[in-house]
């Protein structure tokens, strides 16, 4: 299996070869898909891992907001080219749904992270096994166990490093609209992490229709 920094040299040659190329313009939707992806695979290798400490994704926000930026620019062109349809559209990987909900898991900056909420909201797609509007209503609930009980949150530092999740997995419960999450949570002043279970039941608000 390659290292983190195998895969580090391998998104810089990447990155060098996509910089090099003439691509073409004409197909404005994979151009902006690639522009997604460049600052998401980059926070993926460089950032912080789910066992370290989340708050030093903070110094991450200029990449956060460079990728919500793409992000709504191709959520836009996705919606206009789908709005004659009335189902959501499906594509199998590659898109903005995995990217925005890394930066809403991420991200701890307020308005940052309920900017990728609000775009997946509002999106009409549906990447691989994901679906926007139902994951935009899982992150709301994820965002709510961290902010429980603070005070004003005006920037990403007033979420304190106890407060915040990592590792977060959630597995329906198909049509209950039920859902049970996984996550860890700091435990002790070594960095220790404890595994932390909850039950995600709210009516329809973790339905997907």
């Amino acid at each position: 299996m390659p290292t983190r920094t195998s895969c580090q040299s391998m998104y810089q040659e990447w990155l060098e070869a996509l910089n090099t190329s003439s691509i073409s313009t004409d197909d404005e939707n994979s151009l902006a898909f690639l522009h997604i992806r460049r600052p998401d695979v980059s926070l993926t290798l460089h950032g912080p891992e789910d066992t370290g400490p989340q708050s030093n994704w903070d110094y991450f926000l200029p990449e956060f907001i460079e990728l919500l930026t793409h992000a709504a620019s191709a959520v836009a062109a996705s919606n206009k080219s789908a709005s004659h349809r009335l189902h959501t559209s499906f594509v199998l990987g590659g898109g903005f749904i995995m990217p925005l909900c890394r930066l809403a898991l991420r991200c701890r900056h307020p308005n940052t992270r309920r900017a990728a909420i609000h775009i997946l909201r509002g999106s009409r797609r549906r990447d691989g096994h994901l679906e926007g509007k139902l994951a935009a209503r899982v992150l709301e609930r994820i965002v709510d166990v961290e902010e429980n009980g603070l005070r004003e949150i005006t920037e990403c530092r007033d979420v304190p490093e106890a407060a915040r999740v990592a590792g977060v997995l959630v597995k329906f419960s198909g049509g209950k609209g039920r859902a049970r999450l996984t996550c860890s949570r700091a435990a002790g002043p070594k960095g220790e992490r404890a595994l932390v279970e909850q039950e995600l039941s709210a009516g329809s608000h973790f339905r997907g229709d």
